[in-house]
């Protein structure tokens, strides 16, 4: 009887992870100024920044806690030829089902400024787009009871 309950629980447990997009700077800057009525949280990140992989939870954690309010967008700035073997784990592991973007740009310079003109270019970096499609920049790490107070100001009237 203890296995068979067993069984019947793992279901309730598994989320489907999510599926990494690769894409240039056009597409992904579309998709950041695509209105859909939620706050958008992009999150720019990469395995050699520490800050960035150890936050990674803490957007999951937003996501799921404001999923229909609030679109989270992990944009990955790492090599392509990381994912199978560097970038997948590290999600596997946070158990990611926020969505993934690798973006597959070589010159960094030519979209860091678009993003934002006062951002360095260091990771990790989020961008926060309210309903207005207004930006502010966080070049930081970033806590879950942080992100949660920068939805709760957007949501004042």
């Amino acid at each position: 009887m203890k296995s068979l309950l067993v069984l019947l629980l793992v279901p309730l447990f598994v989320t489907e992870l999510s599926t990494i997009e690769v894409l240039k700077w056009p597409a992904l800057h579309q998709q950041m100024d695509a209105q859909n009525g939620k706050i958008k949280i992009v999150s720019f990140w990469s395995l050699g920044s520490k800050p960035s992989v150890d936050e990674l939870p803490h957007f999951e954690q937003l996501h799921r806690s404001f999923g229909n309010q609030v679109e989270v967008i992990l944009v990955n700035v790492d090599q392509p030829s990381l994912l199978e073997t560097k970038i997948n784990p590290v999600l596997e592991k946070s158990r990611i089902t926020s969505k993934v973007i690798l973006l597959d740009e070589v010159d960094a310079n030519a979209w860091i400024d678009q993003v934002d003109p006062s951002w360095s270019g260091a990771v990790p970096a989020t961008v926060v787009i309210d309903q207005n499609n207004n930006h502010k920049l966080y070049e930081k790490g970033l806590t879950y009871q942080e992100l949660v107070k920068i939805v709760q100001d957007i949501k004042k009237p």
